[in-house]
C-alpha cells in the first residue's frame, strides 16, 4: 500500500533539488547569482522544512490505515461493481458541475467585495472590475486544478474496486486516507445525503491563519447499510 503523502513527499525533494540546480545552471548562463540564490535558498528551506513534516504526517497515516485493516473500524463496507461504478459516475458527474460553478462562486464574491468597497471607497467602476477580475481568474485557476483533481480520483475508481473502512479518526475508501485527527483539523458534520447510491458524507473543517475552509468527503453506503449508516451518523454527531 502506498502512503497518499508519498507523492508530496516525492515532489517536495524534487523541488529541493531543483532549488540548487536551477540557480547553478542559470548562474553558469550569466543570471545575477545574488537574486538567483536568494531565491532559490527560500525555496530550498521551505523543503528542508517540510520534508521531516511531510515524513511524520505519512508515518501516522500509514499506523492509522494499518489499525483500520486491521480491524480497528466502526464499519467496514464493500461493494458489489454496480454501486462501486455508479459510485464513480455520480461523484465525476458532481465534481464537473462544481467545477462549472467556480468562475461565476469567485466572480460573484469578488463583486460584492468591490460593492462593499465602492460604498467605503467612493471608486465604485474601478473597485468592481479589479474585485469582480480578480475573482473570476482566481476562479479560472482553480477550476482547472479541481477538474484534474477530480479525474484522477474517477480513473482510479474506475480502474480498481474498493472497500470503505470507517473509523474514529478517519475514513479509508479505495486506497484513499481522509482524517480529521490533525492540526487544525476537526470533523464539522457526519450526514447521510440521498442520492443513486446514497452516501455518508463526512465534513472536514481545516483551520489555517490565513483562514478557515471544509472538505466533504463521501462514502457510497451499499444496499443493505443504510440503517447502519443512520447511526453512524447519530454516534458522530454527539462527537462534533
Amino acid at each position: 500500500m502506498q502512503n497518499q503523502l508519498s507523492k508530496w513527499i516525492r515532489g517536495t525533494w524534487v523541488a529541493l533539488v531543483l532549488s540548487v540546480v536551477v540557480p547553478l545552471l542559470l548562474q553558469m548562463a550569466g543570471v545575477d547569482p545574488v537574486a538567483i540564490w536568494i531565491i532559490g535558498g527560500v525555496v530550498a528551506l521551505c523543503c528542508v522544512i517540510m520534508l521531516p513534516i511531510l515524513a511524520h504526517t505519512a508515518r501516522k497515516y500509514g499506523r492509522a490505515v494499518q489499525e483500520l485493516l486491521a480491524g480497528g473500524y466502526l464499519a467496514h463496507w464493500q461493494y458489489d461493481a454496480d454501486e462501486w461504478y455508479g459510485f464513480a459516475e455520480a461523484e465525476w458527474l458532481r465534481t464537473r458541475r462544481e467545477v462549472r460553478r467556480l468562475p461565476l462562486e469567485f466572480t460573484g464574491a469578488g463583486l460584492i467585495i468591490g460593492v462593499l468597497g465602492g460604498l467605503f471607497g467612493g471608486e465604485w467602476l474601478g473597485t468592481l472590475l479589479v474585485a469582480g477580475g480578480g475573482g473570476l481568474f482566481i476562479g479560472l485557476v482553480v477550476a482547472p486544478l479541481m477538474y484534474l483533481g477530480g479525474r484522477h480520483l474517477y480513473r482510479r475508481r474506475m480502474q480498481e474496486m474498493g472497500d470503505a473502512y470507517i473509523g474514529s479518526r478517519g475514513v479509508y475508501m479505495g486506497g484513499q486516507y481522509y482524517t480529521w485527527d490533525g492540526m487544525g483539523l476537526s470533523l464539522q458534520q457526519v450526514e447521510v445525503k440521498p442520492g443513486d447510491p446514497p452516501v455518508l458524507q463526512f465534513t472536514i473543517g481545516m483551520h489555517t491563519h490565513q483562514g478557515s475552509s471544509a472538505q466533504e468527503v463521501r462514502v457510497a453506503i451499499p444496499g443493505g447499510h443504510e440503517a447502519e449508516a443512520e447511526e453512524l451518523a447519530r454516534r458522530f454527531s454527539f462527537t462534533t
